[in-house]
């Protein structure tokens, strides 16, 4: 969300970005956490033609200050909405919170937001905004706290991190839909990020994906291409998940801007998951991006990580990484395929979530989630959208 929203709102916390002592550099394995490691990790056809479906939730925004169960009830309906809408195509299989989960936040308020998402029996991973370290507690008892959760045999949450490492900030992970049982043949991958908080020194403003980060994406990259306990399955495929847009989210509104074919249509749904509207172009852009000053050209490092592959026995070269995925500005929901090339060969997807909660600021008309249909080779993103005056009546 906006710097000069709530950066000042913040308590007096501790902020520790990097955690002391001896970095480690730990071995690529060590970051892939696998599917079905969740206790209700659902069945899932691994068929080219079968999405593995995603909701997306972000900018929640809970707070001590709040009630929290009156927006957690709006968000269990967004979740049995999405299961709803996604019926035909084996119901919803992963929720994705990109950050900005709590703010002005004490450690009750993390234990009962976890709480809340493990009840819901749906495997489910988080990522961090700009404003989650703002609580009475420190970063590393939240990622210590996260990561004890998700070694519980009975948890859902998928979640790895290691606060001694030589990666920049908190909780960088794949999540591998690859299986040696159920799923051998399949190889999509969501990758989760943290795109960190403030940078107090050069562009002032948000922070960046640092440089070491970008390396570990690149060396997570070529581990997986090059497993040779994957041959025999479809090429590596992923999806990208952080809170703060990369720089070129802007130029990328902008082209669409000018061509309106760049712009992705999504189908909405109501609060029943029932389907509202088809087609909707996704064009809102309700403010100006909030991307960092700094470009660290994590997208040129992405765009170098390319696949050979084909479709209709046709070869084409594609991006490792089909989209990305990010929250923090509230009113913003466009969602776009990005000619980075700028050669009409390929894309990738740029797409902002939909706010979660009725908190801090927002848009009463696109209030829910996002859902995300990842196939081995397409995405096609859909919405929930419902308002919290309908929680009165039903």
């Amino acid at each position: 969300m906006k710097l000069n929203k709530l950066f000042l709102l913040a308590p007096i916390a501790v902020l520790s970005l990097t955690s002391c002592g001896k970095q480690v550099r730990y071995s690529e394995d060590k970051y892939i956490v696998n599917y079905n490691s969740a206790a209700n990790a659902v069945e899932y056809a691994s068929k080219p033609k079968a999405p593995f479906n995603i909701l997306q939730l972000s900018d929640i925004h809970f707070t001590y200050l709040a009630d929290n169960e009156y927006h957690f009830k709006f968000i269990e309906k967004t979740i049995e909405a999405a299961n709803t809408a996604l019926q035909s195509t084996g119901g919803l299989h992963l929720i994705v919170i990109t950050g900005d989960t709590f703010t002005f936040a004490t450690k009750d308020t993390i234990k009962s937001c976890c709480n809340f998402f493990e009840k819901q029996k749906i495997p489910w991973t988080i990522t961090f905004g700009n404003h989650d370290e703002q609580g009475y507690f420190s970063v590393d008892w939240m990622t210590n706290y996260l990561t004890q959760l998700s070694k519980k045999e009975t948890s859902n949450l998928l979640f790895v991190d290691y606060p001694n490492d030589d990666i920049f900030g908190s909780a960088n992970f794949v999540i591998d839909l690859h299986d040696e049982g159920t799923h051998k043949s399949d190889n999509r991958q969501i990758i989760m990020m943290d795109s960190n908080r403030y940078n107090y020194g050069e562009g002032m403003g948000y922070d960046y994906i640092h440089t070491d980060q970008i390396d570990w994406y690149e060396r997570m990259f070529n581990y997986i291409k090059n497993d040779t306990n994957r041959s025999g399955s479809l090429n590596p495929t992923s999806l990208a998940f952080f809170h703060i847009p990369l720089p070129e989210f802007t130029d990328a509104y902008e082209k669409a801007d000018k061509d309106k074919s760049k712009f992705q249509v999504s189908d909405i749904y109501d609060r029943e998951g029932q389907m509202v509207q088809h087609d909707f172009q996704r064009t809102n852009r309700g403010e100006d991006e909030s991307s960092p000053k700094v470009n660290s050209h994590f997208l040129d490092r992405m765009a170098k990580c390319e696949i050979d592959d084909q479709i209709e026995e046709q070869p084409i070269k594609r991006y490792y990484t089909q989209g990305i995925f990010v929250g923090h500005d509230h009113v913003n929901n466009y969602c776009v395929d990005y000619d980075y090339n700028q050669d009409g060969t390929r894309d990738i997807t740029f797409s902002y979530g939909i706010k979660a909660t009725n908190t801090v600021y927002y848009d009463e008309a696109y209030l829910g989630g996002q859902i995300i249909k990842f196939y081995p080779q397409t995405i096609q993103t859909d919405l929930i959208l419902h308002k919290y005056s309908q929680m009165e009546v039903k």
